[in-house]
């Protein structure tokens, strides 16, 4: 039995005596369970709880209820709770393999009502052997315990868990979350796909925005997957079993592509739009002139010698162009992303007269990205756009007038006249 569930067990005991205006120590509680769950024991963690419980409100005649379960009763996946000895039945979804030695499987069942993890831990040579789960194939867990790890609830298989292969019943039909309500776990959804963003990590397949009619999360699809689809822009998909979890507070999916599929129908998905006046303080290195990645469902940014992280070096390619900066409104600093369209508004040159200015010119792609930080670096610009994960996906960049940037800086100033630069001079 682990220590930390002990720990944590006894912990609430002695709360729920002290309530009672009873005052137990922790040790004494702590050497009681241990006792109960090792040895020859080996009695379940919730049984072993309620042998304590009532040792004590007999010897101090009072009354306490201890919550939890029976091991015994079959508990909905919706209604786990954390730190309970449970038994539950379901299908099992996915089954992978993790690297750690201590882990002999990880696992996905789902019972209708919701999907959990399961985590099956290794025994040593002289416990009894774990059955593997296998997908598709339906189980009841009995005696498992309800772990928690960064908000996320999972099901762990401990040596006095028994697995026993059930008969399968009806498929279940899935039921759909919706992106505003989602929390750490593991959880259906219905969106579509409003951004994808270029990978930079072979790690990773595809990575972007997904969205419903509550509102957006950025989604991952790893490439460890194995995945045989890719997501595009503008489509609707159902992504079943996908991992939510947060991380400095922000919620993020983690897409099976496998177990997506395209879906049909209109979404008019729930946008954070944002209008921003402020001063182009940076405009980083990426942006201007870049060259693409041409196979398929690829498009990474090459770098000088034409090598793609995922391709490596490619002989064919495609011209983009993009700004990639932060915009100062004197309150906070965001990060603002241009496409094509508006670098070449904001630049004042097409991409055609882009790419033969870096083809004549020493410094190549690099001229580009000088003149953008000329031409825009220190100036006040009208930035509207929709906000995704604290950065602008701008849709629109107009330059203040004159008369704009007075009431914003408060200060009287004319418009700079022409400087005429005379030849020979």
């Amino acid at each position: 039995m682990e220590t930390k569930l002990i720990t944590e067990s006894a912990e609430k005991i002695v709360k729920l005596f002290k309530e009672k205006e009873v005052n137990l120590t922790k040790k004494s509680i702590v050497e009681d369970l241990t006792k109960l769950t090792g040895g020859d024991l080996e009695l379940p963690l919730n049984d072993a709880v309620r042998a304590v419980v009532g040792k004590y409100a007999r010897q101090h005649n009072v009354k306490i209820q201890f919550g939890g379960t029976s091991s015994g009763d079959i508990v909905a996946i919706k209604d786990l709770q954390p730190n309970t000895w449970v038994t539950i039945e379901g299908e099992i979804i996915e089954v992978s393999k993790p690297k750690s030695d201590r882990i002999h499987q990880m696992a996905v069942i789902t019972d209708g009502s919701g999907s959990i993890k399961v985590t099956v831990w290794n025994r040593k040579p002289d416990e009894p052997k774990v059955q593997d789960l296998i997908p598709g194939k339906w189980y009841k867990i009995s005696n498992a315990i309800v772990n928690v790890f960064k908000e996320v609830q999972s099901v762990g298989i401990q040596k006095g868990t028994n697995i026993a292969e059930v008969t399968s019943k009806v498929k279940f039909a899935p039921t759909f979350d919706d992106i505003t309500n989602l929390k750490p776990g593991i959880v259906n959804i219905r969106g579509k796909v409003t951004r994808l963003f270029e990978t930079k990590s072979d790690k990773v397949w595809q990575g972007g925005v997904i969205g419903d009619e509550t509102g957006s999360i950025n989604f991952v699809i790893w490439a460890s997957s194995n995945p045989k689809v890719k997501l595009e822009e503008g489509k609707i998909y159902t992504s079943l079993f996908a991992a939510c979890s947060k991380f400095n507070d922000k919620l993020s999916l983690s897409i099976v592509a496998n177990e997506t599929t395209e879906s049909e129908g209109e979404m008019n998905v729930k946008t954070s739009n944002v209008s921003v006046v402020g001063n182009i303080v940076i405009i980083n290195d990426g942006s201007g002139i870049i060259k693409r990645c041409t196979v398929e469902g690829c498009g990474r940014t090459l770098n000088r010698m034409n090598y793609c992280t995922t391709h490596e070096i490619q002989k064919d390619f495609k011209y983009d162009m993009r700004i990639k900066g932060v915009v100062d409104d004197g309150i906070e600093a965001k990060y603002i992303h241009a496409s094509m369209k508006l670098t070449e508004k904001l630049l004042g040159a097409t991409m055609e007269q882009t790419i033969k200015k870096s083809e004549n010119t020493p410094l190549g792609a690099e001229a580009i990205l000088i003149d953008l930080r000329e031409k825009l670096v220190g100036k006040y610009y009208h930035v509207e756009g929709i906000e995704i994960d604290g950065r602008i996906i701008a849709t629109d960049i107009r330059p203040l007038k004159v008369e704009d940037m007075k009431h914003i800086t408060g200060l009287d100033f004319k418009e700079p006249a022409q400087t005429k630069i005379t030849e020979g001079v």
